[in-house]
């Protein structure tokens, strides 16, 4: 199914199907199936509740289509769950890739959305600037709504880390719950507030390099989800999450060197 061409995967979703089939082939036990079962049934739950908390507090809203939209598809998802824990594993596993593609149409509707924000269209000669940028690069005007500095707020200043690399002030939490040996559940509660960070800043991001900076929070957000499989994903998953850092890097770099 993650080759199809209609039909998109996700971490979750991948883990779920692999342990049915390892439960099929005699390689896994119930009680397997049943745990990540539980763990992809918690995962949607926490999404659903972010996404009721950003209405709470005035950040979203149910009138947006695209969002109502992404809400459905985790309500899809927990009705999948429901079927699963019925004994309907093959009929869960339909309905779930049935919803994680209706989420991934949601997702690229709001990039899209995403996209026509970053741009700003000179009001004098017609052309399109990427929003934040002082001057028209037509007619050399000056633009409305110009925004100077930097907004990329997810980047932090504290030079290298145990590792020996600099990192994201997001990816230092990571790297510090891991190497603290956290248990599996207390690391989980602390990847549930980088999430809810990166979340954030994806959602509202409007500087410089947008396409690339949302790109690159996706990939962090996805390395999450690799790393909430299960304890044998986190160390695979950290280190995509800490690719996605440096790519976060990289483009504060260059946002400098143009500052400058």
């Amino acid at each position: 199914m993650a080759g199809s061409a209609t039909n998109h995967d996700s971490p979750a979703l991948a883990a779920l199907r692999t342990c049915w089939e390892a439960v099929q082939a005699g390689q896994a036990s119930s009680e397997d199936l049943e745990l990540t079962l539980q763990a992809y049934s918690d995962r949607v739950q926490f999404e659903l509740n972010r996404l009721e908390g950003q209405v709470f507090h005035g950040h979203s809203s149910w009138d947006d289509p695209i969002f109502s939209a992404i809400f459905e598809g985790f309500e899809q998802q927990l009705e999948a769950v429901a079927k699963c824990f019925e004994g309907d594993f093959p009929g869960g596993l339909e309905l779930a890739q049935k919803a994680n593609n209706y989420l991934m149409a949601a997702h690229l509707r709001l990039l899209e959305r995403v996209e026509a924000q970053s741009r700003l269209v000179c009001p004098f000669c017609n052309t399109v600037n990427e929003r934040g940028t002082e001057r028209c690069g037509g007619c050399k005007r000056h633009l409305p709504e110009a925004q100077t500095g930097s907004s990329m707020s997810v980047l932090q200043d504290e030079g290298l880390n145990n590792r020996g690399r600099p990192m994201t002030e997001n990816a230092l939490k990571l790297v510090r719950a891991v190497d603290a040996e956290l248990s599996f559940e207390e690391l989980y509660q602390v990847m549930d507030e980088v999430e809810e960070r990166l979340m954030g800043h994806q959602e509202n991001y409007t500087g410089p390099f947008q396409e690339e900076t949302v790109a690159a929070l996706e990939r962090s957000l996805e390395a999450l989800d690799e790393m909430r499989i299960g304890e044998g994903h986190v160390a695979s998953g950290l280190d995509k999450f800490l690719a996605a850092s440096d790519d976060l890097l990289a483009l504060l770099a260059r946002l400098e060197a143009n500052d400058h």
